[in-house]
């Protein structure tokens, strides 16, 4: 899995008992990141108990947007009541583990241009970006957009699909109007949306964006 991407799954218990169903059955999950455990809410509202019959299932799917690098762990704890009068409460747990990687990296140089010749504008820059595809898989850059007060104009041409350890560079032209004067320093952030070759969407952002001091 990698960093920007949607980790989505689907948990499911089933009842093996030939005797009858299973009451109040339950299922949790967390995402244990290096920095945070997060409970994680079923995306179709259906977090009730419930009974479960012979050879049924009970099912939950979950999703969690991936943001950290290093080592995620899934924890899912099944609980619900057996059929001993009067009942008991079983529970058990699994684990689950995979490793989210950095897909897209992202470099970037800002560089003030000369000061504007017209009142309307206050400040002028360029920004560059190398866009470094790090999966081992193809990926298509759907999108590469900046979140800037200033106004952007893309110097790029399309939006190509990126090999396995394939650079693309990107550039903006930003200019800033004089009415924004005071946002001068401050130019905004990147915006990178890629698809896989399955079809996996990929999210990234960066950091906010600074010109370098004069």
């Amino acid at each position: 899995m990698y960093i920007g991407e949607t980790f989505s799954c689907i948990l499911s218990a089933s009842n093996e008992q030939r005797g009858g169903r299973v009451s109040a059955a339950r299922i949790r999950a967390q995402m244990q990141t290096p920095s945070q455990t997060v409970q994680l809410d079923d995306e179709d509202g259906a977090d009730a108990d419930a009974d479960v019959l012979p050879g049924a299932s009970l099912q939950r799917i979950v999703a969690y947007d991936l943001k950290e690098e290093g080592a995620h762990t899934l924890a899912v704890t099944v609980c619900y009541s057996d059929r001993s009068d009067p009942p008991r409460v079983r529970t058990f747990k699994k684990l689950y583990q995979f490793v989210a990687q950095q897909c897209i990296m992202v470099r970037t140089k800002a560089t003030a241009l000369p000061a504007a010749t017209t009142a309307a504008t206050a400040a002028a820059a360029v920004l560059e970006a190398q866009l470094e595809n790090l999966s081992d898989c193809p990926v298509t850059l759907s999108c590469v957009s900046m979140k800037t007060a200033w106004t952007a104009t893309s110097l790029n041409r399309g939006v190509p699909m990126l090999r396995s350890r394939d650079v693309v560079q990107v550039a903006f032209l930003l200019e800033l109007a004089a009415a924004k004067r005071s946002e001068s320093d401050d130019i905004g952030q990147l915006s990178i949306e890629w698809k896989t070759a399955c079809g996996d969407r990929g999210f990234l952002r960066t950091g906010r964006l600074f010109l370098p001091p004069a």
